[in-house]
């Protein structure tokens, strides 16, 4: 399997409110709303049903499905894709952020997001699916 995407997503709002802010929600809140969207698509490596690859919270980052893992993040490219989210709703209000990233969080984003695209993310850590070929091009 090749990837040839890296998508970066955040919480954003709730249903009721989009403006709210989201940088406080935990792994719990977060497998919670994934596990009732999507009851039957268990991670591989470690059974969560948190659809992202990598989570990054206000003060640490956490891998949820292997790289080259199938997600539920991005319709029509969850087979050929990383998928990256940043805790916190960087939605705009009057042209500033909701939530903003905290210095963990921007620091924690490059080291990871450069591994992957320079197609080392065992560096830093990350672990792989067997088979798994990373060719992500900056344009994606």
């Amino acid at each position: 399997m090749t990837l040839d995407y890296l998508f970066v997503h955040h919480f954003g709002g709730f249903k009721n409110d989009p403006y709210a802010s989201s940088q406080w929600l935990t792994e719990e809140h977060l497998e919670n709303a994934h596990q009732s969207r999507w009851p039957d698509f268990p991670s591989e490596l470690n059974g969560s049903f948190i659809g992202y690859t990598i989570v990054i919270f206000p003060t640490y980052w956490k891998q949820f499905r292997y790289i080259g893992e199938e997600l539920a993040a991005n319709k029509g490219y969850n087979s050929r894709s990383v998928a990256i989210a940043i805790a916190g709703n960087f939605n705009l209000i009057g042209g500033k952020p909701i939530d903003t990233m905290t210095g963990t969080q921007k620091e924690l984003f490059k080291q990871l997001a450069q591994a992957i695209l320079d197609g080392k993310p065992e560096s830093v850590g990350l672990k792989v699916k067997a088979g798994t070929e990373i060719k992500i091009p900056l344009a994606n």
